[in-house]
């Protein structure tokens, strides 16, 4: 989404239909998500 911090996955993205391209996405979003919180974790520390 245009909103940081914010996700959206499954059915709500438009897309095609397929397994893998779900899997891509969820990897594509995991991988997002885990660089945004370790670099909000990183900010805090300091």
């Amino acid at each position: 989404t245009v909103v940081p911090g914010l996700y959206a996955a499954g059915d709500v993205v438009n897309e095609i239909n397929q397994i893998a391209v779900a899997f891509g996405h969820a990897a594509i979003a995991a991988t997002d998500i885990h660089n945004h919180l370790a670099d909000t974790n990183h900010r805090f520390r300091h």
